[in-house]
């Protein structure tokens, strides 16, 4: 599939924005993290206590910051992750710390100003995070999240799970301020106050309290929040134990809302993954233990394009997250079987009442090809599912003809010979044609397509490891042709572009056809 693809445009970065990572690396055992902002417009890069973001189009460095660089806490950067913004082009960023004194912090950084407008205590480190609502009110149904003012779903060292208020007003207006009062950042960090299921019937008294004391409102997704335990319980939909692990052993690896859903999908470190229902807070569905533990890393969700039931899938990878640990991710396609599909209008489809969730297809993350020879390892980069045309139609008549559904995975797999870059096409519609086989078979290509990236760009340089990639969305063009789609044999053809970041610190803009 590479003798489809063509570079069209590296741009190096900036001697300045190379060195502000590069310099403090040399000292330093913090590896470099890299990601693409959804406008394809910037990329950040952090590593230890420094971030940085660049914008793409130039490879100059528009924003950085280092916490705390004059004090002894061994402070870092766990995870970082886009916050779009309505009103602005420039979006935010939202990291999270952790602090060998304080523990964890989740800090609002603006690339437009270069500062943190705001920062959030968390009781514990934290291990991931996610938007849900950066203040657009996406709730189709009244539910105790319509009184936050944007939520971000952050997971703890210990497996809590916490629906923080963001505040988004307060964030748009230290945006738009240029006194340092407006300003909350990393000594006077805004408090939580912690909210059970039990209590969000008077939420809107605790949020004239958080309000008044300028805190941020949080509710406790599960019942591990409980000092007094030593172990993390997982619990069953039902209300039953499952399983039990130390606590200091549990992480939260992945958070993934579905609007579709209404539902927050939470992965664990331990191989186990589950569904809350965030509009009426109740737990949907616990997966089983993945045998061998590995962690859940991502999750992404696809809609069939014309399947009259109430089906959808969701994927989960599950791989290490750890750079250079043996064995391969494997990805695993769900089906999951709704009672009720209900279209909201302005909104899209919403599904309600689970009744069952099944494996239904699964593939390998690993070496493709010639480059399969001496593999020890690999890990998951990015997990996407572009689904146009489905949930987000206007109307129930609208057409399902030019409705399309796939899901881009790209992964790092090591051997002896270095590291590998690969991405894969899984298209939905398709997998539906070939009668839904359950793992690739031999002649897959008609749904499950590979490439390897880093065949694409050995021209950039032998040391090149890439970060993250990320397909232009907008890019995607499906060929329509005068037959119905149903009446061609071969999947209609693609086209589509991405975005590469590299180790060596470049950016490069690959354009693929196939």
């Amino acid at each position: 599939m590479s003798r489809y693809c063509t570079i069209s445009r590296t741009v190096p970065l900036a001697e300045s924005a190379k060195s502000f990572l590069c310099d403090y690396e040399d000292n330093n055992e913090d590896k470099i993290m890299s990601g693409i902002f959804s406008n394809l417009k910037y990329v950040w890069y952090a590593s230890g206590r420094r971030v940085q973001v660049i914008e793409s189009r130039t490879g100059k460095r528009v924003a950085s910051w280092t916490f705390d660089p004059l004090s002894k806490d061994n402070t870092r950067i766990i995870y970082l992750s886009e916050i779009p913004c309505l009103s602005k082009e420039i979006p935010l960023l939202i990291i999270g710390l952790e602090c060998a004194l304080t523990g964890g912090t989740i800090c609002i950084f603006d690339i437009l100003t270069s500062k943190i407008l705001r920062s959030i205590q968390m009781k514990d480190i934290v291990s991931y995070i996610h938007i849900i609502d950066c203040g657009s009110n996406i709730f189709p149904i009244l539910g105790p999240l319509n009184t936050f003012d944007g939520v971000v779903a952050v997971g703890l060292v210990g497996g809590d799970v916490l629906l923080v208020d963001l505040c988004q007003q307060c964030i748009d207006d230290a945006r738009a301020s240029n006194a340092a009062e407006d300003f909350i950042g990393e000594i006077d960090v805004c408090q939580i106050i912690p909210l059970t299921i039990k209590d969000i019937h008077a939420i809107e008294d605790h949020k004239q309290k958080a309000i008044q004391s300028g805190s941020h409102l949080s509710i406790i997704l599960n019942d591990v929040l409980n000092t007094k335990l030593p172990h993390f319980i997982l619990k069953g939909p039902k209300g039953e134990d499952r399983i039990r692990f130390n606590k200091a052993d549990v992480l939260v690896t992945s958070l993934f809302y579905s609007p579709q859903l209404g539902s927050l999908l939470v992965g664990y470190n331990f191989g186990a993954w589950q569904i809350w229902n965030i509009v009426n807070m109740t737990l949907v569905y616990t997966s089983p233990v993945y045998e061998e533990n590995i962690p859940v890393s991502h999750f992404a969700m696809q809609e069939p394009a014309d399947d009259p039931r109430a089906f959808c899938y969701v994927w989960a990878i599950y791989s290490n997250t750890d750079v250079d640990r043996d064995g391969f991710p494997i990805a695993v396609m769900y089906s999951l079987n709704y009672e009720v599909k209900d279209f909201h209008e302005g909104y899209g489809y919403l599904y309600q009442d689970l009744q069952s969730c099944a494996v239904r297809f699964q593939t390998e993350l690993a070496a493709v090809g010639d480059h399969s020879e001496d593999i020890k390892g690999a890990r998951c980069l990015r997990l996407t599912a572009f689904n146009k045309g489905c949930s987000s139609r206007t109307s129930v008549q609208d057409s399902h003809e030019d409705t399309l559904t796939i899901c881009s995975m790209v992964w790092n797999a090591w051997g002896t010979k270095g590291v590998d870059t690969y991405m894969s096409i899984f298209d939905l519609n398709q997998w539906y044609k070939e009668q839904m086989p359950s793992s690739p078979q031999q002649n897959c290509s008609t749904y499950l397509s590979y490439i390897c990236v880093s065949d694409i760009i050995d021209e950039v340089g032998n040391n090149s490891y890439v970060l993250d990639v990320l397909i232009d969305e907008g890019s995607i063009n499906q060929f329509i042709g005068i037959q119905k789609p149903e009446e061609h044999y071969y999947p209609s053809a693609l086209a589509y572009g991405n975005i590469s970041t590299l180790r060596v610190l470049y950016r490069v803009i690959i354009s693929i056809n196939f």
